[in-house]
């Protein structure tokens, strides 16, 4: 999305209700509040998705704009705002601004495209059983699967490419850099981001979220990450832009996370 904001494709502080009308929203009028920028760095006050309220139907659980509240549904929200504004699709701008112009062709947000034919990795869930992707996730193998917050289909390699290009940031502007690395939302208050006082331990002086990303400040140094799980699998991705290092980890099973942070 910032990438489309710099060439002048979408405004990242345009009200989205003059482009997307939702079903259960667009009659609160709290929904014309929202923007990409709320939506993106997760201030739209929406819980992460329909199946989290008890009547199955997504709603405001505070007002927009007043503190940090995980949503998929927001970010699915702000891709149907690009593809109505641009009439594109999530996907074709995705490569056309983004992927392709960073040479990665190996990814796909919420389809099974032709090349991932017999490359998918089997999910293994918590209790260490394999489980077929349809089980586990049936809009995937649908294909009607989210592609803007969800199921993100990808390799190592592929990802890697786009992680180099983000560290040398040669087709970024100073605008683009400052978006993805501002802070928008603190995430301090949240239990799950909360840095515990340990002595061995250095904790961030500041952490939150940009445009689509975590960013973690350690005084001149930064860490940006997003990490993502669903039933049989684990994601990782962070880079530094000052020490132009990072990593890109992906992990087949529920269990995944503890491998990871004993990775990094």
């Amino acid at each position: 999305m910032i990438a489309l904001s710099a060439k002048g494709l979408v405004d990242l502080d345009e009200q989205i209700a003059d482009y997307v009308d939702h079903p259960d929203q667009s009659s609160d009028p709290r929904y014309a509040i929202l923007t990409p920028r709320l939506l993106l760095s997760h201030q739209a006050g929406l819980l992460n998705w329909a199946y989290a309220y008890e009547d199955g139907i997504l709603a405001f659980d505070h007002d927009p704009a007043t503190r940090y509240s995980y949503s998929g549904a927001g970010m699915e929200l702000a891709a149907q705002y690009a593809e109505a504004k641009t009439g594109q699709s999530f996907q074709d701008l995705a490569f056309a601004h983004v992927l392709t112009p960073a040479g990665v062709s190996d990814m796909s947000m919420g389809i099974l495209a032709d090349w991932t034919a017999g490359r998918v990795a089997m999910p293994m869930d918590a209790d260490g059983v394999y489980r077929p992707i349809a089980e586990l996730n049936e809009s995937l193998a649908r294909g009607d699967a989210n592609g803007a917050a969800d199921d993100l289909l990808t390799t190592v390699p592929a990802y890697a490419k786009l992680l180099v290009a983000l560290i040398d940031s040669d087709r970024l502007t100073d605008e683009q850099i400052s978006e993805r690395e501002r802070v928008e939302t603190s995430i301090a208050d949240d239990a799950i981001f909360q840095c515990p006082d340990l002595d061995w331990l250095t904790c961030p002086t500041r952490f939150g979220h940009s445009i689509g990303w975590q960013v973690y400040e350690y005084g001149d140094h930064k860490v940006i990450k997003h990490s993502g799980s669903d039933a049989g699998e684990n994601a990782m991705v962070y880079f530094s832009p000052d020490t132009r290092n990072g990593a890109v980890i992906l992990v087949n099973g529920a269990n995944g996370w503890v491998i990871m942070t004993r990775f990094i």
